[in-house]
């Protein structure tokens, strides 16, 4: 039987494959740009904490990538244009944001976000409220 922690990343990541403009392929674990192969999406755990105060509750961060396999060739002194980045963090959140209390967890929200026009990587945390499996009963 997979952790809580398995579940959940697993739950955020096959909502997010659903949605047309975002990566259709999603892996396990982080991977680093860049992909020269299609556009990619990965998840994985950041970390966990107890919650100050509340010792039965457990705050998850996911962390979402998603790598643009677009390339600029060698010596390229344009910057790629970010707007399909900029649109696949707004998808995210939009998504995210629709199924905040079903996708495991008691609930969870998108807390923050980087773009990397550069690198075509676009990074999202996913902070998830669950019981807190090292609790004391």
């Amino acid at each position: 039987m997979p952790s809580a922690l398995t579940t959940t990343r697993q739950a955020i990541a096959n909502a997010l494959k659903g949605n047309l403009t975002l990566p259709a392929n999603f892996i396990d674990g982080r991977l680093e740009p860049p992909v020269e192969r299609g556009d990619v999406g990965c998840t994985w755990i950041a970390s966990t904490r107890e919650v100050a105060g509340r010792v039965d509750v457990e705050e998850v961060t996911v962390a979402i990538r998603l790598l643009s396999a677009t390339q600029r060739s060698r010596g390229a002194k344009r910057a790629l244009d970010p707007a399909k980045l900029e649109q696949w963090r707004d998808d995210v959140a939009t998504l995210l944001s629709q199924s905040q209390t079903t996708l495991g967890g008691w609930y969870l929200r998108v807390t923050g976000s980087t773009l990397e026009p550069r690198t075509g990587v676009v990074d999202v945390t996913v902070a998830v409220w669950q019981d807190n499996v090292f609790r004391t009963v």
